[in-house]
């Protein structure tokens, strides 16, 4: 009998070890909120190509509190405390954008009561966490590639662009093009290096707009241009900002101050899109 109390105990006290164990896991991000935590909202979200879902941009509007999400697709927005809050603690209706620049914005509605998330209501449910996955539509492919990929001393660039619209309305957008239809702004990123850093090649005044509907191709040659830039290895990326006049200026203005323009800001802007690559040698 003694011996049979003992076994039982043990038993209880593995079970209770193990029980407390998995309790105490972490994990990135949380899968709901606790009841009395009302300044975190948490959602997953994905993109309708199936792409990496990760990277994508979430705001807040008005506050302007803002968050990325993970590999995952999954993100956590948290708002600051009531008291730094205008008034004291913010109350209304809000929409929480998803902002890809070349898919369709989507938004949820949320509601805040004394500068908290109200849960339950709109679009967030009672654990806080949005009601659904959120798709985001592409509306526009963006592929650039480089010939040649390794550019030795006194050698012409040609970079290739193909714009593919993926909606079944045209898509706006704007480029710098000179007379001939030819490309004149255009970013050279060093692999691994900041925007901020990035190098701007320009050699036309004035930007314009236009609207692509199936596929369009662009392209583009430089020579004595690029050849200030030191050895090593660039991302290519075309100056083509995609124009959807649903998206609130302050959202873009809160990822760089000049991110609607021909400036470093603008590869703030999250992008799904094809890079071209070159290599200057040593």
């Amino acid at each position: 009998m003694y011996k049979n109390f003992i076994h039982f105990s043990v038993l209880i006290f593995l079970f209770s070890l193990l029980f407390r164990l998995n309790c105490s896991k972490n994990t990135l991000f949380k899968t709901e909120v606790n009841s009395t935590d009302r300044q975190t909202v948490i959602g997953t979200l994905k993109l309708s190509d199936n792409s990496d879902p990760d990277g994508i941009y979430i705001w807040l509007e008005n506050i302007g509190v803002s968050a990325f999400t993970d590999d995952s697709g999954k993100f956590e927005l948290l708002l600051p405390p009531a008291q730094s809050q205008p008034g004291g603690g913010i109350n209304g209706q809000f929409r929480l954008f998803y902002y890809v620049s070349n898919y369709d914005i989507s938004y949820s509605s949320v509601f805040l009561a004394k500068g908290s998330f109200v849960f339950n209501q709109g679009d967030i449910n009672e654990n806080g966490s949005i009601l659904k996955p959120v798709v985001l539509k592409k509306i526009i492919d963006i592929n650039t590639s480089t010939s040649p990929r390794i550019l030795p001393p006194s050698v012409f660039l040609t970079i290739y662009i193909t714009l593919t619209t993926t909606s079944p309305s045209s898509v706006k957008v704007e480029s710098y093009k000179d007379y001939y239809g030819m490309i004149r702004a255009v970013f050279f990123k060093k692999i691994g290096d900041p925007p901020e850093k990035a190098e701007i090649i320009q050699e036309h005044d004035i930007p314009g707009t236009e609207y692509i509907k199936g596929t369009a191709d662009w392209g583009m040659f430089y020579g004595n241009s690029i050849q200030f830039l030191s050895p090593g290895e660039y991302e290519v990326i075309p100056y083509i900002r995609i124009i959807q006049n649903e998206i609130p200026v302050e959202l873009i203005r809160s990822l760089g101050e000049n991110a609607d323009k021909l400036h470093r800001d603008f590869l703030k802007l999250p992008t799904k899109q094809q890079y071209g690559n070159i290599i200057i040698p040593g």
